[in-house]
């Protein structure tokens, strides 16, 4: 899992049929200076591996997340901020050239949240690709809504080169994967597991990465793992039967 989420040590990555397409798929785009997608439901682990793959690749990467409602102009101020550490203050025509040499070098260029550029953003950072003089690679990423966005542009659809869909786990992968995830799992049983994933888990690595910190920090206090426990952690995370049974409805 991801080392940066919630400071959660001892986690193991696990190697899910989304982790190692998206692993191949942002190698072999870095390599190509292709274009690729990696979407998904949030929670599914995309985040992680942008974080996980980083390290593999031999070229710089630049990570960029734009603003909602950004403009080609925005767009544009905010890459070449990004890739010379200068605030360019420019139309958005005479800024076309700085960011065409800014993007001469090979790198890849990550767009998180690419679900919020419109269509106008979207074509002017596929011309940026397409110009003879730039030399990167460009990883779209996004979470619920963004494959939507990025599918409709045909422009932009038939140069994807490796479009990779997240999805959450299902229940036997779940059962599967989880106890490797983090020692606390070991030895804890395929029902408790099914269970905590039925009522919070939801398949989503990001919901699981959550409640082992809540469970790990609770077991380091003292406390024993049991379904006690599990309760104890379901609760902290908003997983009630009927938290409102006993508010008397208004007047």
């Amino acid at each position: 899992m991801n080392p940066h989420f919630l400071n959660l040590t001892g986690a193991k990555l696990l190697r899910t049929t989304s982790w190692v397409l998206g692993r191949e798929a942002i190698l072999e785009t870095a390599q190509a200076l292709a274009i690729a997608s990696i979407t998904g439901p949030p929670g599914t682990g995309k985040t992680f591996l942008l974080s996980s793959v980083s390290p593999e690749l031999r070229i710089p990467v630049r990570r960029l997340e734009f603003d909602h409602r950004a403009t080609m102009r925005s767009v544009s101020m905010q890459m070449l901020q990004c890739l010379t550490g200068e605030q360019p203050s420019a139309s958005k025509h005479l800024l076309i050239t700085p960011l065409v040499e800014a993007l001469a070098q090979p790198m890849v260029l990550l767009v998180d949240e690419a679900q919020r550029l419109n269509r106008e953003c979207l074509d002017h950072l596929r011309f940026l690709h397409d110009h003879p003089a730039t030399n990167f690679a460009l990883i779209l990423a996004g979470g619920k809504g963004c494959w939507e966005v990025l599918g409709r542009e045909p422009q932009l659809r038939r140069r994807i080169y490796r479009p990779v869909f997240f999805r959450a786990l299902s229940s036997e992968e779940v059962a599967a994967y989880i106890p490797q995830l983090h020692p606390l799992w070991k030895g804890v049983s395929k029902n408790d597991i099914t269970r905590i994933d039925a009522e919070f888990g939801s398949g989503l690595l990001g919901h699981w990465a959550s409640i082992t910190k809540t469970l790990t920090d609770l077991v380091a206090a003292g406390h024993t793992l049991d379904r006690d426990l599990f309760d104890v952690a379901l609760l902290k995370h908003g997983v009630l039967e009927d938290p409102y049974n006993d508010i008397a409805p208004a007047a």
